[in-house]
C-alpha cells in the first residue's frame, strides 16, 4: 500500500510518520483559554489539515507481494500446548456480558463471548451543553460512549492522553447515536474536545474537558467492541466465530481456525483500494459482516473482521494502524494468557502477538506460507 493510498481522517499526509499536525488540540485548547466543560464557539484555527477525513486502502495487490519473498519461520520442534486459557461461562459472565450455551466438540469452550458497552449516565461530561453528552462511567473498563444530538452533520471528537506523544485520535461521531471509544492509552489523564463543522474543513470547539482514567485491565478494553470494530450477539461474525472454534481444542486452535478462515475466504478488494486512493472513499468504516458477505475487502476490513470474530470468543485482540514499511496500514494484535504458537506465530504470555491477515491472504494466494517475518517492519501508531 502505498503512503498516498490511505487514512486522512488523522490529518495524515505522505510522508510524515511521527507527529500528525503538531499539538494541535493541546495548543488550540490553550490559546482559546476555554474553561472546562464550558460551551464557546471558537474557529479551530490550525485544525484545516488535521481533519482531512481519511481511509485505509493498502494499495493494490501487487504491491503488497514483494518479488522475493521470506521463507517460512520455523517452529521448534518441541513446541508445547499449553492448557485452555480460562474464559467465562454463563454462570461466571460480569455484566454486559453476552455468553451462550456452548456447541463445542472440543475442548475450548466456543460460546460467543460479546462484552456489550454501557452507558448509564453516572458521571457524564458536557451536562451543561445540550447537543452533547460523554459518559465517562466505563472508564475503568477502557472505554467512554458519546452522544452527539446537535444539528450538524460533521462532528469530530478529539481524544488524547497527556503526556502521550503518538498523537491525537480523532472519531467522526454519528448524528444521534452511541459511539464506543476506547481508551487505548490505559490509565492516565485524558483532554477530549468535540468540534463541529463549518464549512470545508473548518471546524469550531464547541466543548472541552479533561478526565482520569483508572483502567483496571488493560486488555479488557480489547474484547468490547468500538467504533472501528464494531459488532454484536446477533453478528454474522459472531456466528461464524462460534463454528470455525467448535472442535478447538484450546485458544490458540481458535485463533487459529479464524485467522484461517479470513485469509482463505477474503480476497483483497483492488477496485475499493483504488476508490480510497482517489479519496472516494473519506470517513470510511468497516462493516464486518459485510465483508464476510462479500469476500473481500482492504487491510481496514480484514483487521477489523478478525479483530471482531477474536474478540467475541473472548480473544482480546486490537486493530492497530501503522506502517509497515513504508505504507500506512492496518493490522491486528493478538493476545492470549500462556505460550505456544500459532502458524509460527509465538505467544509468549506476556506481550502482544502481530498478525496481518491482509498480508498473509496474499502470500497464501501466492503459494508462500510466511508473511509478517520477525515484525520489526511494522511501526504501530494507533489502537482500537
Amino acid at each position: 500500500m502505498r503512503a498516498s493510498d490511505i487514512f486522512r481522517r488523522h490529518g495524515r499526509q505522505e510522508g510524515e510518520v511521527s507527529s500528525l499536525v503538531g499539538n494541535s488540540l493541546k495548543a488550540g485548547i490553550h490559546s482559546i483559554s476555554l474553561t472546562s466543560g464550558a460551551k464557546r464557539i471558537v474557529l479551530g484555527l490550525g485544525l484545516s489539515v488535521f481533519f482531512v477525513p481519511f481511509i485505509i486502502s493498502c494499495g493494490v495487490l501487487n504491491e503488497i507481494i514483494p518479488e522475493s519473498t521470506p521463507t517460512a519461520q520455523s517452529i521448534p520442534a518441541n513446541k508445547s500446548t499449553p492448557a485452555s486459557q480460562s474464559v467465562p461461562n454463563s454462570q461466571s459472565a460480569p455484566a454486559g456480558m453476552n455468553v451462550a450455551a456452548s456447541q463445542s466438540g472440543g475442548s475450548w469452550n466456543n460460546a460467543k463471548k460479546v462484552l456489550s458497552p454501557q452507558h448509564p449516565g453516572h458521571e457524564v461530561l458536557g451536562k451543561d451543553v445540550k447537543e452533547i453528552d460523554i459518559d465517562i462511567s466505563n472508564r475503568s473498563e477502557g472505554y467512554i460512549v458519546a452522544h452527539y444530538t446537535g444539528g450538524n452533520d460533521k462532528v469530530k471528537l478529539i481524544l488524547r492522553k497527556t503526556g502521550e506523544r503518538s498523537g491525537d485520535y480523532v472519531y467522526d461521531l454519528v448524528r444521534g447515536g452511541y459511539d464506543v471509544i476506547p481508551l487505548s492509552g490505559g490509565s492516565g489523564t485524558y483532554e477530549l474536545s468535540i468540534n463541529e463543522n463549518i464549512t470545508g474543513d473548518r471546524y469550531a470547539i464547541i466543548f472541552t474537558d479533561s478526565f482520569n482514567a483508572n483502567v483496571a485491565n488493560e486488555f479488557r478494553m480489547y474484547l468490547y467492541p468500538n467504533q472501528y470494530v464494531s459488532f454484536g450477539a446477533s453478528s454474522q461474525a459472531v456466528r461464524l466465530a462460534e463454528q470455525l472454534t467448535a472442535n478447538a481444542t484450546d485458544v490458540f486452535k481458535a485463533v487459529e481456525n479464524i485467522y484461517n478462515h479470513i485469509v482463505a475466504n477474503i480476497a483483497y478488494d483492488t477496485d475499493k483500494a483504488k476508490r480510497a486512493s482517489l479519496g472516494q472513499m473519506t470517513g470510511y468504516l468497516p462493516d464486518v459482516d459485510q465483508t464476510l458477505a462479500r469476500g473481500k475487502g482492504i487491510c481496514f476490513d480484514y483487521a477489523a473482521t478478525a479483530a471482531a470474530m477474536l474478540r467475541s470468543q473472548g480473544i482480546s485482540t486490537r486493530l492497530v494502524i501503522g506502517y509497515s514499511g513504508s505504507a500506512y496500514h492496518a493490522w491486528i494484535d493478538v493476545h492470549v494468557d500462556g505460550k505456544g504458537f500459532v502458524n509460527a506465530i509465538r505467544f509468549n504470555g506476556e506481550s502482544w502477538v502481530l498478525m496481518d491477515p491482509t498480508y498473509a491472504a496474499a502470500y497464501a494466494a501466492a503459494g508462500v506460507s510466511a508473511y509478517v517475518g520477525d515484525g520489526t517492519n511494522y511501526n504501530p501508531i494507533y489502537y482500537y
